[in-house]
Order: structure tokens, then sequence, then C-alpha cells
């Protein structure tokens, strides 16, 4: 490595394939190895002259688990012969630098031809392209399974029809049902996708922002507060016997408020 003078920058791409623009991703990710080679991550660094570098990397696409029932309609005894999320019709990325290499994606650890009671045992994994599924038609489906011969389709839900539904750096469970009436999706949770494993544990998202109350100084009888939550967003408060008001725009992931007098 050759060093300039002043600022270096420093860019650096996982899996090795992943330098070779546009990425694509993988198909087929039945094994923990082709998983592997589905996890798109990115790092960079600007570093002083003969300074250390430390890269961080950043997952750029979305996991996804299935975590797959059945109802007492099937018997457990039929034979799973396919399992595919479906291709993601409304990508957010671009397209210039990371695509869907197929049609559909085959999950972690799926293997052909087991019985539903198997199947039905086991979580799936997949690595897919941030976006989102709502309905053009052609790519509607979140996930399709083939059993005892017959193709059944399981449509997106609201959530997954959403824009932007699916995020880069972030991993989700659903809950899957699958009946020979219906079939139902359920979101299960919204996770921080961190380490460089993709199997590895994730953190469950903030469900609530965090905000600390400061009396102001025209305040009547301590009742107003100035606050701020952890993303030094200000609000006005105002306190009653029965419930805490707060005016202004929260954070969108904010749901709670945790307060500290």
């Amino acid at each position: 490595m050759l060093w300039a003078s002043g600022t270096n920058e420093f860019s650096a791409y996982m899996p090795a394939t992943a330098a070779i623009e546009p990425f694509l991703i993988p198909e087929d990710q039945s094994t923990i190895e082709k998983l592997k080679s589905a996890d798109y991550m990115t790092a960079t660094a600007s570093v002083e002259k003969g300074g250390d570098v430390n890269l961080q990397f950043a997952h750029q696409l979305s996991k996804v688990t299935l975590n797959i029932s059945y109802t007492n309609q099937y018997s457990g005894d039929e034979v799973v012969s396919a399992l595919k999320i479906g291709k993601i019709p409304n990508s957010t990325p671009d397209n210039n630098v990371i695509k869907q290499a197929g049609e559909s994606y085959v999950p972690y650890p799926f293997v052909a031809d087991k019985k539903l009671s198997e199947v039905a045992q086991q979580s799936y994994t997949a690595i897919v392209i941030p976006g989102s599924y709502y309905d053009t038609g052609t790519y509607s489906y979140f996930m399709t399974m083939t059993i005892g011969g017959t193709e059944v389709k399981f449509k997106a839900n609201d959530f997954l029809q959403n824009y932007n539904a699916l995020q880069a750096g972030k991993a989700y469970t659903f809950n899957v049902q699958v009946g020979e009436n219906q079939a139902t999706i359920s979101q299960a949770s919204v996770k921080a996708w961190s380490g460089t494993d993709p199997l590895d544990e994730v953190e469950p998202e903030n469900p609530y922002t965090t905000v600390t109350l400061v009396p102001r100084a025209d305040s009547e009888n301590g009742r107003f507060f100035t606050t701020w939550n952890t993303n030094d967003e200000v609000f006005t408060t105002a306190l009653t016997a029965d419930y805490i008001k707060v005016t202004g725009t929260m954070h969108r992931h904010a749901r709670y408020i945790d307060i500290h007098s």
C-alpha cells in the first residue's frame, strides 16, 4: 500500500466478488457457503497519511427469516419439493451497484423433498435486496412452496407492500402459516443486523425514544419542560395529572417515551 500525502480514502467490500459491480445477489442460498456469498458488505474510511485504518463493515442488503407452520388441513406427510422467496419488484439500491441474479431466492438451509412436518420445524434465512413488494402484478408474491406437487403462493402482506419495507442492515422475521385454502404471513420482528456472519445474532431495534426533561424558566408550577430525545430533536411538553402531552415531530421509529426527570 502506498500512502499519499494528506487524507487517504479507503473502500472495502465483502465478499471478494463484491468488488465487481454490479454485485449479483445469488438465487440459490440453500447452504451456509452460498448464504455467505450473498452477504454484500461495504466499509469506507478517511485516514491521514500513516494513520491506522479502521474499517467498520455495514450490511447493504436485508436478511429475511421464515418460521413456517401449517394448519390441520395438512397431515404433515406431504412432500415439500420447493421453497422460494419471491424477487423484490421495487428495489431501492442503484441497479448499477446491486442486482438480483434470479427471479427468486432459495433460503438456507432448504433441502428439497422433505416432509412438511420437517420443514415446519426449521427456520429459513435468505439475504435479499432492500425494497418492497407493492403489487405490480408480476412479482407480488412474497414466497411460494410446492407441497405434494401443488404450488402454494403467499401474497405479500401490507407491511411488505409498504415503500422501503425491507431496509439495508435490518433483519426481519416472519411467521408463515400454510393452509390448503389460505396462507397467512405475519411479521414477528425487525432488528438491527450486525456482525460479519449472516447468521449472527441481532439486537432488537430500540422501540422507543428516550427523552430528557428540563424545567423551563417560564413554566407554570413546574409543569412545562423543554425535552430532547436521543436524536437531539426538541419538543415542548406539558404535564397534567393524568398524562404527558408531546407536541412536535417525533422520530419515525418512536412509539413510546421513556422519561427521565
